[in-house]
């Protein structure tokens, strides 16, 4: 009887997890984004393109360290999300991120992207939309 539970209970939380509504992929085409640095600053933003979000989760790795997960305020300046990171960069230094969004009920998830400090772009953007890694 022990044995029939133990599997009746493994059933039900197999069953729940895979119910449980997961954050889906989305292509580019549904945001831009991109990393504005002056040095010691650096500076991660998300727009939307379609759709009504209304938040954005910052996920990102400086130089392979832990891993920082922020809900990005919207700049209404700029109409974009954006979040300062909470580390000062040098040149030379690695950026991991990516974001989670929604559009409605349903969360999204982009891929992660990657910049080096220092690597231009033009503009005092120091990467306009870093390349997917």
């Amino acid at each position: 009887m022990k044995r029939f539970t133990t599997w009746l209970a493994l059933v039900w939380a197999s069953l729940f997890l895979w119910l449980l509504p997961a954050a889906h992929a989305q292509t580019g085409d549904d945001y831009t984004q991109g990393v504005v640095v002056a040095v010691p600053a650096a500076t991660i933003w998300f727009k939307p393109t379609s759709g009504q979000t209304t938040w954005a989760d910052l996920h990102y790795r400086l130089n392979n360290g832990p891993q920082q997960n922020l809900r990005m305020p919207w700049s209404g300046a700029n109409a974009r999300y954006e979040q300062l990171l909470i580390e000062p960069v040098a040149t030379g230094d690695v950026i991991d991120y990516s974001f989670t969004y929604n559009k409605g009920t349903p969360a999204y998830d982009t891929p992660w992207f990657q910049v080096t400090v220092g690597s231009g772009g033009g503009g005092g953007d120091d990467a306009v939309g870093g390349a997917a890694g």
